[in-house]
């Protein structure tokens, strides 16, 4: 997982994961970022840019795939902060 940093925004990319059907991205300011205290976007694909960042504010990544068994458990998280720069 990767994140590039921009304006308001963040671009998030992973590897392909054998066997998933489709990503969920979770993204906050708290970590251990979890699926609980994170906002999920169902169905993301890579990369995705998550919009509506503060800039200055560290949010924190992470991944999980998705199959017909259900949600994998999270990525290793990853930080990034929004910066003000246009990617």
């Amino acid at each position: 997982i990767s994140a590039t940093p921009g304006n308001g925004q963040a671009s998030v990319a992973w590897t392909p994961s054998m066997g998933a059907t489709s990503y969920n991205l979770y993204y906050g300011t708290v970590t251990p970022l979890t699926t609980t205290n994170g906002t999920r976007v169902t169905g993301a694909t890579s990369p995705h840019t998550v919009i509506g960042l503060t800039n200055g504010t560290q949010y924190y990544f992470a991944v999980a795939a998705v199959n017909g068994a259900g949600e994998s458990p999270l990525s290793n998280e990853l930080s990034a902060v929004a910066s003000g720069r246009v990617l």
